[in-house]
């Protein structure tokens, strides 16, 4: 069985190789929207999709069923990371030295992004942050990927400026950053990658969307909010509408 999803976009390459694998079934779309998939003649189990709106996941979900695989609602609920020792034992570790009195909270965000447009302003994260602390007396968690350097660089020079203590972790391996986000009180974070590790995890978080569609892409579950622009400018976002949303999530432990 070979299966090209093609919820993002159609790939023909994606439709090739799966033809060369030799596969008995190949699955895909015949059509999404009412546009044709020219790669089609390539797949020999098919459907017409209208997918306007609809998760990703159940874009995904909808593919598979056409060769009679499916999750309950209760299984979708259910599927989370599964963590091991390793990232247990290295996790708790750094939370120990880094965040020792554990009757405090801890508040994590993620301020750089994939995309530019899908990256909120650095000085309202800056504003956030301060905001936060000065109200909670938090602990400060700072989550950054391969193209933040510069993000961080900024938060860095305002937060040493400042009396806030916070850290900062890069690139953690995708289970170890997943257990990490799973200790925290509450993540904000940008729409992009660690979004997605944070919502199979149980933490509670805020994911802030410009241009992409949240009803699409934001991670589901009672514990997952987000905030849209209204003008799909993800800066039109106020540092008060995550602040308020912020207090009323924590509000809620």
């Amino acid at each position: 069985v070979g299966i090209v999803p093609s919820t993002i976009k159609v790939s023909r390459t994606s439709h090739i190789i799966n033809f060369l694998s030799s596969a008995k079934f190949r699955v895909g779309v015949k059509s999404i929207d009412g546009e044709i998939n020219t790669s089609g003649n390539l797949l020999n189990i098919k459907s017409d999709f209208e997918w306007n709106g609809l998760h990703q996941s159940e874009r995904n979900l909808g593919v598979v069923r056409q060769i009679g695989c499916d999750l309950t609602e209760e299984e979708k609920e259910s599927l989370k990371i599964n963590f091991g020792e390793n990232e247990i034992k290295e996790t708790q570790k750094f939370l120990t030295e880094k965040f020792p009195d554990r009757s405090k909270k801890i508040i994590g965000f993620h301020p750089g992004a994939g995309k530019i447009a899908n990256i909120w302003d650095t000085r309202k994260f800056i504003d956030l942050i301060k905001k936060l602390f000065f109200k909670y007396n938090n602990y400060i968690l700072i989550t950054s990927g391969w193209k933040d350097e510069l993000i961080i660089k900024d938060i860095r020079t305002a937060l040493n400026n400042s009396d806030i203590k916070y850290s900062v972790v890069h690139n953690l391996p995708v289970k170890q950053l997943a257990y990490l986000l799973s200790q925290l009180n509450l993540y904000i974070t940008n729409d992009t990658g660690t979004m997605h590790i944070a919502g199979y995890t149980e933490t509670r978080m805020i994911s802030l969307f410009g241009p992409t569609d949240p009803d699409e892409w934001a991670p589901t579950g009672e514990k997952k909010y987000y905030v849209r622009s209204k003008t799909e400018n993800i800066n039109d976002i106020t540092v008060d509408e995550v602040c308020n949303l912020s207090e009323k999530i924590l509000k809620e432990e």
